[in-house]
């Protein structure tokens, strides 16, 4: 594609923002953070400034200068040819193999609080509803590449924004009605303790940031994506940014850092709060 606008494209900015949000926000990622107390805004300004941003730039620069159908495998390729693209973007498949597993147990972990909160600890259960869950989103990508958008923001709307927003407002409520914070405030809580394992946790927040590059696969169905792509990913990292925090704050004001589940950490909030 030599020209500045793709013919039949269908993806706009909010379309092309909306695929890598899907990939990134989700409330699964905040009992991590959470399990940090008021040192998350360390670790949160680290990840963001070693890794969310610059990969968003160069997304940015890479889709707008190589405005190709592949993504990653495009960019590789035009710049160390074939061999290079192709082991790049097998790298790109192959993470979804710890992914996927992350999110997939999230949702039946949260899935079985609607049920009974005991299914979260049983295996068949889990694979049960994992299984189900994958194969219904495989099915749901054979549509055209609007449609399954469309499907992803809805989703991302019901499934992340929604929750978040009634997290972050039930915590205001929690208070406004004068209970405690499970993580008292201090100067030196800011500063991790560097000298323990904390630090090794940092890969986890990173791998919550991944996917910022996802939309550059979509460069072909983009109306322009020399104007286009940069204004996605600037609406990218500013929504990510300020859910992941409210995400992760409002859990950690209110389950106690000893309490918090990674899988079901969001659950053991919302039940908090409304007992």
């Amino acid at each position: 594609m030599t020209g500045s606008v793709a013919r039949g494209a269908t993806l706009g900015v909010f379309a092309l923002a909306m695929i890598n949000i899907a990939a990134i926000v989700s409330p699964r990622n905040g009992p991590l953070l959470a399990e940090y107390g008021w040192s998350m805004f360390f670790f949160l300004g680290l990840s963001i400034v070693l890794f969310l941003i610059p990969v968003a730039l160069a997304a940015a620069e890479l889709a707008t200068g190589w405005p190709e159908a592949g993504g990653v495998y495009a960019w590789v390729k035009e710049a160390f040819g074939e061999r290079s693209g192709f082991l790049a973007v097998w790298c790109e498949w192959s993470e979804n193999l710890t992914w996927f597993p992350t999110v997939l147990s999230f949702i039946a972990g949260s899935l079985a609080y609607a049920i009974s909160p005991e299914l979260a600890s049983n295996n068949v259960y889990l694979v049960i509803v994992m299984l189900s869950v994958f194969w219904a989103a495989t099915v749901l990508n054979f549509l055209r590449v609007d449609q399954s958008t469309l499907v992803a923001t809805i989703g991302t709307f019901l499934g992340a924004f929604l929750p978040i927003l009634l997290l972050a407002g039930l915590a205001i409520a929690w208070f406004a009605k004068g209970e405690g914070s499970a993580i008292p405030f201090s100067g030196d809580a800011l500063l991790p303790d560097l000298s323990g394992q904390q630090l090794l946790f940092l890969g986890g927040i990173l791998l919550g940031f991944s996917g910022m590059e996802m939309a550059g696969f979509h460069a072909r169905e983009t109306r322009n994506p020399r104007r286009d792509y940069p204004k996605a990913l600037l609406i990218s990292v500013v929504t990510v940014i300020v859910f992941a925090i409210a995400s992760s704050l409002a859990l950690a004001l209110v389950v106690p850092k000893q309490e918090i589940s990674l899988l079901s950490g969001t659950m053991q909030a919302f039940t908090d709060m409304f007992d």
